[in-house]
Parts: C-alpha cells; sequence; structure tokens
C-alpha cells in the first residue's frame, strides 16, 4: 500500500508540473470592449488557428503553455503583437492603458527581446516594397536599401544577445523573422519590376540564400509570403508572362482558380514548405466559408499526401462543414 501511495502522489505531482507552464493575458486597459485574439503555434509553426476571449481588467485569461518546440504567438488586443515561446516556460503579458508609453509588459524569459521583436513590427511586404522603389527604381540601391535596413535590425538582436538579455534559441527566431521579411520585400519588389532584368535576374540567388526547407522557417511568420513569391509568382507567373501563357479565370462563372493556385504549391515547393504552404492555403480559403466544392477535392489529395499531417485536425471540421453544406443543398 506504502508503494502504491508513493507512486500515486509521483503520478500527481507529475500531472501538477507537466500543468503548471501557462501564458497568462492581463490588461490595463478600462475598454472592455476590446477581445483578445490569439492564434497559438502548431507544431512551432506560424500555422494560424486562432481562439477569441473575453479579456478585461480583473479577469485574466489563461492559457496552457503545452508547446514542444519553440514557436511564436500573434496577438490581437486593439493592435497586433507578437511574442516568441518556448517549451516548459510561463509568461504573463499585460496590455497597458492605451495612453501608456509601452503598450505591455513582458514576466518571462527574453522579456527585452520581445519588447524590440514588437518595436520592430514589420508592415505588410507590399506596401514597404512599394516604398522602396518610391525612392529609387535602380536594382543595386533598393537592395542596399533593404540590406542596411534588414542590418540595422539583426545589430539590435545582437546587441541584446551579447548583453545576454535574450538567449539563442530566440536570437535565431528573430534574425530569421526578419530574413524572410525582408526577402519577401525584395521577391515582391522584383515581381512588380518584373520588365525590368536587372530585377528579374537577381531572382535565383534570392531563393537560394533563403531556405525553403529548413523546417526551423516555419516558425517565422514571414515564410507563408516568401514561399508564396517563390511558388506563385517565380515559378509560376513570371514564367507564364514570358511564355505568353498567362491563365485568366473570371471567379463569377467558376472557380478553378483555386485548383490553379492550390497547384502553384503543390508543383513547385520542397518539403517542408509544401506541406505547410498547402494547409496555410487550405485553411484560408476553408475559413470564408464560400463553401466550394473544389477545396473538398484539394483537401482529398493534401489528406492523400500527409495522411498524418499536424494540420489536419484544423483542417478537417470546415471541410466537413463544406460537405454537409452541399448535402443539406442537393436534398432540398
Amino acid at each position: 500500500m506504502k508503494g502504491y501511495l508513493m507512486g500515486l502522489l509521483c503520478l500527481v505531482t507529475d500531472t501538477v508540473g507537466a500543468q503548471n507552464y501557462t501564458i497568462t493575458f492581463k490588461t490595463r486597459d478600462a475598454d472592455s470592449t476590446k477581445r483578445l485574439r490569439i492564434a497559438m503555434p502548431v507544431g512551432g509553426t506560424a500555422f494560424p488557428v486562432q481562439q477569441v476571449y473575453n479579456l478585461s481588467t480583473g479577469s485574466p485569461q489563461k492559457i496552457v503553455n503545452n508547446a514542444t518546440v519553440p514557436g511564436c504567438i500573434q496577438v490581437y488586443y486593439g493592435k497586433s503583437y507578437l511574442f516568441f515561446i518556448e517549451p516548459q516556460k510561463s509568461y504573463t503579458i499585460t496590455f497597458e492603458d492605451q495612453y501608456a508609453q509601452q503598450p505591455f509588459t513582458f514576466t518571462g524569459d527574453n522579456a527585452e527581446g520581445q519588447y524590440l521583436l514588437n518595436k520592430l513590427q514589420h508592415a505588410d511586404y507590399q506596401s514597404k516594397g512599394d516604398a522602396y522603389i518610391a525612392k529609387d527604381s535602380i536594382f543595386a540601391n533598393v537592395q542596399a536599401s533593404i540590406n542596411n535596413d534588414e542590418t540595422a535590425e539583426r545589430e539590435q538582436y545582437t546587441t541584446l544577445l551579447k548583453q545576454k538579455k535574450i538567449n539563442d534559441t530566440f536570437y535565431q527566431f528573430a534574425v530569421n523573422e526578419g530574413a524572410y521579411y525582408y526577402a519577401s520585400v525584395l521577391a515582391s519588389i522584383i515581381f512588380t519590376k518584373n520588365d525590368h532584368k536587372e530585377f528579374t535576374d537577381a531572382w535565383p540567388n534570392l531563393f537560394k540564400a533563403h531556405s525553403l526547407t529548413d523546417p526551423r522557417a516555419l516558425a517565422n511568420t514571414s515564410f507563408y509570403d516568401y514561399a508564396d513569391q517563390y511558388a506563385g509568382y517565380y515559378k509560376t507567373s513570371y514564367y507564364r508572362k514570358i511564355t505568353n501563357t498567362v491563365k485568366r479565370f473570371d471567379i463569377r462563372k467558376s472557380n478553378d482558380y483555386l485548383v490553379d493556385w492550390y497547384h502553384k504549391y503543390a508543383d513547385n515547393l520542397p518539403e517542408p514548405a509544401r506541406e505547410y504552404q498547402l494547409a496555410r492555403f487550405l485553411s484560408r480559403f476553408i475559413n470564408m466559408k464560400k463553401y466550394e466544392p473544389e477545396l473538398v477535392e484539394l483537401y482529398t489529395d493534401f489528406n492523400k499526401h500527409y495522411p498524418q499531417s499536424i494540420y489536419d485536425s484544423h483542417l478537417k471540421p470546415g471541410i466537413n462543414e463544406i460537405i454537409a453544406f452541399h448535402q443539406k443543398a442537393k436534398a432540398g
């Protein structure tokens, strides 16, 4: 009996310990009408699975940190935030009054890095690209400006690393976050200026410099845009233009554009980018709730290639909803 009790005590202790890691959200903002929207990482990737909560002064919201690999959580509470979390760690994020000089306080590892990550939060990559070429139309100058901005950001994280205010894991994430963002910006510029050879000649080296096969890259919020630029623009739209095989779709008459879009990724991306990009594509259009039957066919193809996908549990409910919708419509 004594051995049994000791074993039970150990089991309880282990269970409590396993559930002890949390991410706590608090607010000092008197505006209680704002909702807290949180997209937790899926398997460490930036695949967005959003949950919505009520958050008000005096009523904190706790989320279990059950991450097994590092990743970022995307948060919206009046504005967008990004936080990097690691397994077996607890964090507290407190949103301040809307008039406070600093919009949040962070308690936990890499706090200084979390502040910098949000201070340097990037604008839409296409808008950023437009701003660069509005200032200069010479490729070498545009590329130099982008490199300078990326370097300036990286040096700030390097300083924090040297001061031991962030760890190596956070540093690598933050540096890659900037690298894939600015690569997306440059790819967008090249596509915009695809009538200029000095721009399009730079495409191969750009995509060689930033991996599509490194699983760690999937943690970065700009990876989806980067892979889209590669498969959708460089490998598809640009080649269709120079070979005079441009495809045009009338979305009022058919959903063929969905099949074409899916295959831009399926036919051009290596793993693990391929699985990730296809899952993001399916999720995006499933969540629009237009119930296109083509999505069921595309999901079937996805599931055939990735029957054990970590994204499947987030796709299947929406697919079942589409199937039920059309079954009901058919039954009258």
